[in-house]
């Protein structure tokens, strides 16, 4: 069994495994192929499996062993090993989610690309937005301003830019933009309202630090600034500038917006929606429902009080079982809030509901959950006892409630119920330490390992505050296939399941999001160079930028080596600076042609992750 560790170290993702010896103790032991007498196994341990005294008196009484023995992969214990090894739910859990996060990530890299064409459509559309509404001009005014600063500031967290700003809505932006790229403090800036409101008291901008496989490059940090911010600024109800603004923007998306264009307008539904299938309802209402509320398209007298009844209407159904959002993730006092929206909302998943449960003031003094409480909810007796809180009996009572929550029709339902094959009762005929407080203990850490691994895969659609590490537990040892059958059934049907998904979604070829990275830091470099009125010197580069920006240039301009000895003019760059940025475009709207792609430094292999399991 293998325990995998997950830290980041200078941009980049390390795994490590410590390895687990699980050794069976009766009447026989199993080594090489070969039975040995159950006298003969404590040699092979200290020889083979170099077990000082405490660790082989342990493995006597428990039959199982955790050792300090580590490995650089998952598999490595597989491949050649010394003794038997165990196929347990460990090691194909931990398969299964190694290709999960790569294909998650492809599906991201196309979210990343699509996500500021869907901004610059809504930003355009918002000069006519109000078109058909009448009365307050100056509430209208600060309702599009307020929209504007919103999807402004995801624009240019996309690195994009921002056409007809006034002064004072592009200052605003800027505030923000470099707020969320710092991303430290709590803060409320004045155009989101007043300080002392109890529901909004400031926003944390730590939220917006990137986390997970978001660091691998620069276009993926950006793109989880931008998303995050989408989904942590409200637009309430409760707010005449704030429902309107949401409307305004919502009218940006209606039907009539795309006239015969149904191509695009069924491409946009489908980026709001992308997730919905893999992590099941969205916890808020986001820009679809919206424009669901705009209808055709957004009428509205002020001063007959049209507003009014639109909010009279959307408490009504947010009042109805579902509707209204089960968790908070704004900083804010105890207490109800009234409805609102997100431009893009996050995922309502069941951990973070039964953590809302389990937090909520009024009924529990504790600061943070435990991960037990997830095993507790997927059926573990043992989770229950080792549940150490002054409230437990309460508390245990909660989670037994909302056991609910983790039922239900979603890739994440289905990856939650195959987690609960682990705490049923052993099958017949299975080894007696699988019914012991050890083996419990060992599924406990399975559990929780895939738990944070599921978290740390969709971390940017989880709505969440608090985020909960857990160590993972991985297994090697004794040559047999774990009698866990339901376990290894469920993760078949979860894993084709899976690979169906993301076979229908198509997720993007990944050499389009090298290509921008490339083009983008290129056109950073060229635009430098312009403004200064130097030249670029391919032979002597001033940084690794450069270097890279010199390859980039020659593959787009189909140079050579030889062309570019020498230093640059700023004339061609300036005229290289426009058939950069065409191209770059061209990349963002997924308009390359394989032919423009092969033979670059951006061929990778495109073959689904998941079809490898």
């Amino acid at each position: 069994m293998l325990e995998s560790r997950r830290y980041s170290s200078q941009g980049r993702r390390i795994m490590r495994y410590r390895v687990l010896a699980l050794f069976l103790v009766s009447a026989a032991f199993f080594h090489n192929g070969g039975l040995l007498l159950a006298d003969n196994w404590k040699t092979v341990a200290v020889r083979d499996a170099r077990l000082g005294p405490l660790q082989i008196a342990r493995l006597a009484k428990n039959k199982m062993l955790i050792t300090d023995q580590q490995c650089s992969q998952i598999f490595q214990p597989y491949v050649e090993p010394e003794m038997s090894v165990f196929i347990t739910s460990d090691s194909i859990l931990n398969a299964y989610h190694v290709l999960l996060e790569e294909s998650v990530l492809r599906l991201e890299m196309a979210n990343a690309n699509e996500l500021g064409e869907v901004l610059h459509f809504i930003w355009t559309n918002l000069d006519s937005a109000d078109r058909e509404v009448q009365g307050d001009r100056p509430l209208v005014e600060a309702a599009r301003r307020r929209a504007r600063i919103v999807v402004g500031t995801a624009l240019r967290l996309l690195d994009h830019e921002i056409p007809q700003a006034d002064e004072a809505t592009a200052a605003a932006i800027n505030g923000q933009v470099e707020r969320v790229e710092k991303a430290e403090g709590l803060f409320k800036p004045a155009w989101l309202g007043a300080a002392d409101e109890p529901d909004l008291l400031a926003i944390d901008y730590s939220r917006f630090k990137p986390r997970g496989f978001y660091t691998a490059n620069e276009a993926l940090s950006r793109y989880f600034r931008a998303v995050s911010w989408l989904q942590a600024i409200p637009f309430r109800a409760e707010k005449d500038e704030e429902l309107l603004a949401i409307l305004l923007l919502g009218d940006c998306l209606t039907p009539e917006r795309f006239a015969d264009d149904k191509k695009k307008q069924q491409q946009y539904a489908g980026f709001f929606d992308r997730c919905r299938e893999f992590l099941g309802e969205r916890d808020d209402w986001d820009l679809t429902k919206a424009a669901a509320v705009v209808g055709g398209e957004l009428k509205l007298d002020l001063a007959a009080g049209q507003l009014a009844r639109i909010r009279e209407a959307l408490k009504t159904e947010a009042a109805r079982d579902g509707q209204r959002p089960q968790i908070n993730d704004q900083i804010a006092y105890p207490g109800e809030s009234g409805p609102s929206f997100r431009i893009l909302s996050a995922y309502r998943t069941p951990d973070s509901v039964l953590f809302q449960k389990t937090l909520n003031p009024r009924e529990f003094l504790r600061p943070f959950p435990t991960g037990l409480e997830v095993c507790i909810a997927l059926g573990s007796s043992y989770a229950a006892h080792c549940l150490d809180d002054p409230q437990r009996d309460k508390l245990i009572a909660t989670i037994e409630q909302s056991k609910g929550l983790f039922v239900g029709t979603s890739l994440g339902a289905g990856y939650y119920e195959c987690l609960s094959t682990l705490f049923d009762a052993p099958p017949a005929g299975a080894p007696p330490f699988m019914a012991s407080d050890v083996w419990q203990a060992k599924s406990c850490q399975t559990a929780l390992a895939g738990w944070a691994q599921w978290r740390h895969t969709w971390v940017l659609q989880n709505k969440q505050v608090f985020y909960y590490l857990c160590e993972e537990d991985k297994d090697k040892p004794v040559g047999f296939v774990e009698p866990n059958p339901a376990f290894f059934r469920r993760m078949r049907e979860l894993a084709d399941r899976t690979a169906s998904m993301f076979e229908q979604v198509k997720p993007q070829d990944p050499r389009v999001m090298y290509a921008i990275v490339d083009l983008e830091n290129l056109v950073r470099v060229l635009e430098s160079k312009v403004k200064s009125g130097e030249s670029l010197d391919y032979e002597k580069p001033s940084s690794r930028e450069e270097e890279l920006a010199c390859d980039t240039l020659m593959d787009l301009m189909k140079m050579r080596r030889r062309d570019m000895e020498g230093p640059v003019t700023t004339q061609f760059l300036s005229e290289a600076l426009a058939k950069v940025k065409e191209t770059l475009h061209s990349a963002r709207c997924g308009e390359l042609s394989d032919d423009f792609l092969k033979g670059r430094g951006w061929a990778r292999s495109v073959e689904g992750p998941l079809h490898r399991l």
